[in-house]
Formats: C-alpha cells, sequence, structure tokens
C-alpha cells in the first residue's frame, strides 16, 4: 500500500487499464457536471491531463478508492497467507486429533483394567480365599489321598499364588496408567508403562502351563466331595454381593483377558505421531505384545476349549462327557434336526454340543432352580444330556441341492387359509437361505439310539449288535456356524480314528 500513497501517478497509469476501474470513471462522468470534467472523447480517442484529476477534484472519491484498495489488499494478503499455512496447519490439526485419540485408548483401557482388576478380587475374596481354608482344613485331607490322580492340592496352591501375583501386576499397571493419564499431554510418554507391564505378565506363562491340573482338581473336588460344594456355595451365598460371577466365568477371564493387550498397544502406536518421542518405543513394545500373543494363541485356545467342559458338565444334567486331562469342547450350538417329509417343522430342534473325542446332543430343561444360579459350581444347570453320536465312522458333507430346494419351497396352504390372507397386506418376502450340513454317521443301534427312525439302514453284522447306518440332516443359523461345524467334526473324526 506505500507505493499507492507515494506515487499516485504511476499508480493511476496502472489503474486506468483495469477494465472495472474504467468503469467507475465513465459512472463518474455521466453523473457530474461539465465544468467538473477534463476528459474529452475526440475521433474515439481519449486524452486528459491528469488521468486522475476527477478523483483529486473530488477528495471524497479519492479516498472511498483508497480504503477499497486496502481492502482487496487485505484479502489477497489474507488468502496468500492461508495457502501457505494450510499444510502446516493440516499438520497440527492431526497431531491434535492423534492426541486425543490416544489419549481416548488410554482411558477407555483403563476403564476396563479397573473392571477386570475387580473381578480379579471377586475371585481371590469369594472362591480362592474359602477353597485355600477348605484344602489346608487337615479334616479334608483324605479326598486328596483318595484321588491322587484327580485332586492335586500343589495345583491349588499354585492357582492362589499365581492369581495373587496376576493381581498385583494388574494393579500396578493401572495404577501408573491413572497417574499419566492425569498428566495428559501431547508430549506424554506411555511406552515404559507397557513395557514394564510385558515383564509382569510373565507368571501367566506359569499360569497355563498348571492350567489343565487345576480344572481337573476343581471338578473333582465338586464331583468327589459331600462338603467342598456346600462350603462354597454358603461362603458365595453369604456374601449377598451381586457383582459375583459363578466360579467358571473368574476361570476363563483370566485368560480371555491376554489377546487385548495388543489390541489396546496397537491402537495406542497408531495413534501416535512419527515424530513422537514415544513412537519407536511404543512400536518396539507393540511388536512384543503381538509376538506374545502369537506364541500363546494355541495353548491360550486350548485352556478356554478345556475350562468349557468344566462349564459344560456342570450345566448338563447326566453328562457323560466329564472332564478329564485330555477332553476339550469344541463348539456347541442351537442345531435343527431336519425330517424331510416335514422339512418346515423345527420341533427337533437342540443343543448339540462337539468335544475333541464325541457329539452329545441335550434337551432344554423348561424348569430349574433359580438358586443355582449363583452356585459356585459353574452356574445353573439349564439342559438334559438326551444321547451321543458316534463319528468313529462318519462323514459331513454339505447340504445337497435337492435338500435345499426340499426346505426352500413354500409350503401350501390350505383353501381356507389362502382366503383368509387375502384380507391381509402382502408383503414380498425373497426366498431364505438354508444353511447346514449332512451327517452320514454309521455303529450300533446303541450309538445311534434316539436319533430317530429317517434314513436308518442296517448293515449285516456277526456279532449280536446290528450296525446301524444314518444320514442325519442339520440346519444351521448361519453359514460361519455351517463351516465351522463342518470343519470341526472332520477334525474330531480324525481324532477318533486315529486312536482305534
Amino acid at each position: 500500500m506505500s507505493s499507492i500513497t507515494t506515487d499516485e501517478s504511476s499508480y493511476g497509469s496502472h489503474l486506468w487499464r483495469q477494465p472495472s476501474v474504467m468503469s467507475a470513471a465513465s459512472s463518474n462522468l455521466t453523473s457530474s457536471s461539465g465544468a467538473d470534467s477534463c476528459i474529452s472523447m475526440d475521433s474515439g480517442c481519449m486524452t486528459s491531463t491528469d488521468q486522475l484529476s476527477f478523483l483529486t477534484h473530488r477528495s471524497e472519491n479519492y479516498h472511498q478508492l483508497m480504503d477499497d484498495l486496502a481492502i482487496i489488499d487485505e484479502i489477497y494478503q489474507t488468502f496468500d497467507d492461508e495457502v501457505e499455512s494450510e499444510p502446516y496447519e493440516r499438520q497440527v490439526a492431526d497431531a491434535a486429533r492423534n492426541v486425543a485419540q490416544k489419549k481416548s485408548v488410554a482411558d477407555q483401557m483403563c476403564q476396563s483394567e479397573q473392571q477386570h482388576i475387580n473381578d480379579m478380587l471377586n475371585f481371590e475374596r469369594y472362591y480362592l480365599t474359602p477353597i485355600n481354608e477348605w484344602i489346608n482344613d487337615p479334616a479334608n485331607a483324605g479326598i486328596f489321598a483318595k484321588y491322587p490322580g484327580l485332586c492335586s492340592k500343589p495345583a491349588m496352591n499354585n492357582l492362589f499364588a499365581d492369581t495373587a501375583e496376576m493381581t498385583l501386576a494388574h494393579q500396578n499397571f493401572c495404577k501408573v496408567l491413572k497417574e499419566r493419564l492425569d498428566m495428559w499431554g501431547p508430549t506424554q510418554f506411555i511406552s515404559d508403562i507397557f513395557a514394564h507391564f510385558y515383564d509382569k505378565l510373565n507368571v501367566y506363562e506359569t499360569f497355563l502351563n498348571g492350567y489343565p491340573n487345576t480344572i481337573v482338581t476343581i471338578d473333582s473336588l465338586y464331583t468327589k466331595s459331600a462338603t467342598f460344594p456346600k462350603y462354597i456355595d454358603n461362603y458365595v451365598s453369604q456374601a449377598n454381593n451381586p457383582t459375583v460371577k459363578d466360579l467358571v466365568y473368574y476361570l476363563k477371564s483370566s485368560i480371555s483377558r491376554l489377546s487385548s493387550y495388543s489390541i489396546y498397544v496397537t491402537e495406542l502406536a497408531s495413534a501416535t505421531e512419527p515424530s513422537h518421542p514415544d513412537y519407536q518405543a511404543l512400536n518396539r513394545i507393540k511388536d512384543k505384545f503381538v509376538q506374545r500373543e502369537k506364541q500363546w494363541k494355541t495353548i491360550v485356545k486350548d485352556r478356554l476349549g478345556h475350562v468349557r467342559v468344566l462349564e459344560a458338565s456342570r450345566s448338563i444334567q447326566g453328562n457323560i462327557a466329564v472332564v478329564t486331562i485330555a477332553r476339550r469342547l469344541y463348539i456347541s450350538s442351537v442345531i435343527t434336526q431336519v425330517d424331510l417329509t416335514e422339512p418346515h417343522s423345527t420341533a427337533d430342534t437342540r443343543t448339540y454340543v462337539l468335544y475333541n473325542d464325541m457329539l452329545i446332543y441335550c434337551q432344554k430343561i423348561k424348569s430349574y432352580s433359580k438358586k443355582a444360579s449363583k452356585s459356585g459350581s459353574g452356574g445353573p444347570v439349564k439342559l438334559q444330556f438326551k444321547g451321543i453320536i458316534s463319528l468313529k465312522v462318519a462323514e459331513v458333507l454339505p447340504l445337497s441341492a435337492k435338500t435345499i430346494a426340499k426346505i426352500s419351497e413354500v409350503k401350501k396352504h390350505s383353501a381356507l387359509s389362502s382366503f383368509m390372507r387375502k384380507s391381509e397386506p402382502q408383503t414380498t418376502v425373497g426366498p431364505r437361505l438354508v444353511y447346514g450340513f449332512e451327517l452320514k454317521v454309521q455303529g450300533s443301534s446303541d450309538e445311534v439310539m434316539g436319533l430317530g427312525d429317517n434314513y436308518v439302514y442296517p448293515m449285516p453284522t456277526h456279532g449280536p449288535l446290528s450296525i446301524v447306518k444314518r444320514t442325519l440332516i442339520m440346519r444351521t443359523q448361519t453359514e460361519a456356524e455351517q463351516n465351522a461345524w463342518m470343519t470341526l467334526i472332520r477334525r474330531v473324526h480324525h481324532n477318533v480314528t486315529r486312536r482305534r
């Protein structure tokens, strides 16, 4: 703007070439008297002794122009500054967003960790403490002597010690994490907390190694002792604490929690700016958590399968699949066995439970004791064991196209029902997808007892028992469930035939 105020003639000659200013000058000429004008048009040429004289003679016009040009100049200057600073401002905004995201992840983890600590404290107070008292009572020493292969006192002592150490590690980790959150800022370090916590989690390796003996011992104490279940259940019921869950829940949560830490650390590392001093260290500890999870994935999955055997043993009345060191529970779900004479019927819908060595099915118990829901034995009894399906000679196949068509066909209605439906609003419903599998099994009549008479083929035998062949059409809810069952049944069949 200094060039405009100090050299008006040079700026005026430049201004004269701008069409917008030319239009403004013309407007002033037409609105002014002839005496005020010094611009004339001769032979199509424009001449002037002073091209800005019409402004200098009217000071209000001159000052108005200067003000307008100043505003324009400020707009261009502001626009140029924004263009130049846009990448920097975007970088600052992204960094601020990452800081907020990182704190949000840390907050979520802190809350989740505190809930896990509360669960572990309840586990110690309402289960491990009375268990420790009971097993160290000399009056109860006989059961360990009577069942040395099933009841292990060292296993229970190790469970008590390992849980106390794990709880302390989680408490210290959560305490330091809360302190960092209270002073949170863009430069806050957090990798050192996870590095220290990573080392403390080594106790889980000891816990996982002793887990099978722990599961078998707990089941044996409940099934072999007359006083143990009553002692534990009375202890829990007298506490009258609604937050206390059954024993199996705590046994599962202690190991299922392990997979969450690699997820949290990965999210924290992703929300950390590469320029942050903590970035490299956080990524290194993230890699260690991820690597450990991969190393422990198989054993954690195996231990969860083992504790689910205990859970099923406590919740299925008359269950023949007792808890052993080797038995694992793979999958359980509600499946409908289809009778092709009535393909739309869901009357034969039961809970099927697949172990690594057998397949059983159960019937839901319509009424059961609500008092059992707070039992330390693993929850209420909700199912009744009904039968076992031998997988020694078995083949699992996808549903055939013919079977799918039979199940999918529209059910015909009677004339009366069709007449009644005419008055109802009609809606268009697409064809329902059908998921499931066909299970071809064979065995003695005892092994397929209770499976019904459809698709049963007697086979010749030289023994007193007749061999029966059966094709079961099983319908699942989803495709994922269908694929899981087919894969796991093939695995169990391989396990069973390999042992023969």
